[in-house]
């Protein structure tokens, strides 16, 4: 008999949790399990990368606030129904609300249920009937907590899993001290290491002769393009010629677009999202992250399997990624960004020993695979 699963994410826009989620489901044995996903506000261009015998679920109008910041939904008209959601998840009122929707989702009996995002989708698990329940965490809390303003509730449905597994082993002992938990498993994220490579192999065209940085992510405060700014513009009034292409949109587009255009950065390039980055990344000279946090940065490994070096603020997951070398870490501050990409353009040396260093990288999916599948199939203490 297959295992049935269902899997509940909260959207599908482009971005690291959908990607890493596509990846999980396609890499599911089909023999032994039957895969159901939902997606409770069912939006975003991620929904057309879902496996196609993926069975696809929604959630009820109840969920179409549930990933929607309060600003938008004051210009779109729907700020009293986020003001309610809300306080129905901080008083913990929510539970009831909740299996009230799932009774009219009609959603079937499944073996186990996974919320694969913490926050509404690990509240929307916790009050279901499922007898196994796992909880997927993607964020250092400790620098990052999305739960800060429910934090009472939050703790009271996280008591009800039988698993709680991050993504990094920072993320993981955030995630234990902050909501009290007993232990949070470590289970890196899978990779499509040769669909990528298959993808980076085509005809592309460098589009600069200098040094090219790569930044792969959505226009995000998270993403901290406004300190790339500020440091591009620093580096300027040096001798260096470099590029910095970022591939990504999001919320930040115009703020990030008039900060440029002020700080008189020419070198800085908003490519918005490709739908296939892996020619960006491979063809460029260095991977550059300057994110505020992160849980584990997927872009991070597609930089490491198309051997580019990668430079990186210190953000939950890198020193995982990067225990062999491979590139740099840095301060997660400006002056830290400034420093990592001078050293990178003027050694030469250091950076033909990150070149060495990536050439020689591998990733394998297979002790992944073995960790997700024992904690699918066996059954908590």
């Amino acid at each position: 008999m297959k295992k049935k699963l269902l899997f509940v994410n909260d959207e599908m826009v482009v971005g690291g949790v959908s990607k890493v989620l596509n990846n999980l489901l396609r890499h599911m044995d089909r023999e032994k399990y039957e895969l159901n996903l939902l997606v409770l506000h069912k939006h975003g261009d991620m929904l057309s990368d879902i496996p196609e015998d993926v069975v696809v679920l929604e959630g009820t109008r109840f969920f179409e606030v549930c990933d929607i910041p309060v600003k938008e939904c004051l210009k779109t008209g729907k700020f009293i129904r986020k003001l309610m959601f809300f306080l129905l998840l901080k008083t913990g009122l929510i539970e009831f609300v909740i299996r009230k929707e799932r009774k009219k989702m009609n959603l079937d009996s499944y073996d186990v249920e996974i919320a694969f995002k913490e926050g509404i989708c690990s509240v929307f698990t916790a009050c279901g009937n499922t007898s196994k329940k796992i909880n997927w965490v993607h964020a250092d809390y400790k620098v990052k907590n999305y739960a800060e303003n429910y934090m009472h509730s939050m703790k009271k449905f996280l008591k009800r899993f039988d698993y709680h597994v991050a993504v990094s082993n920072v993320a993981a002992k955030s995630f234990e001290e902050i909501f009290e938990l007993p232990e949070v498993k470590t289970i890196h994220n899978l990779m499509q290491v040769e669909q990528m490579k298959e993808k980076a192999d085509v005809q592309f065209e460098r589009r600069h002769d200098e040094f090219t940085f790569v930044c792969v992510g959505r226009l995000h405060p998270q993403k901290s393009y406004d300190r790339l700014l500020d440091a591009v513009a620093e580096l300027n009034r040096s001798e260096f010629k470099f590029h910095v292409d970022i591939l990504g949109d999001g919320p930040d587009k115009d703020i990030l677009l008039k900060q440029a255009e002020a700080l008189n950065v020419k070198n800085v390039h908003f490519l918005g999202n490709q739908s296939n980055p892996y020619p960006f990344i491979k063809h460029s000279d260095c991977l550059l992250l300057t994110s505020i946090y992160e849980g584990l940065p997927t872009v991070v490994f597609e930089a490491l399997i198309l051997h580019t070096p990668v430079l990186t603020t210190r953000v939950a997951g890198v020193d995982e990624q990067l225990e062999h070398g491979c590139g740099m870490i840095v301060d997660n501050t400006l002056e830290g960004i400034v420093g990592g990409m001078r050293q990178i353009l003027s050694d030469e040396q250091l950076l033909q020993k990150y070149r060495k260093e990536v050439q020689e990288y591998t990733f394998s999916n297979q002790k992944i695979l073995e960790k997700i599948e024992n904690m699918l199939d066996e059954y908590p203490l």
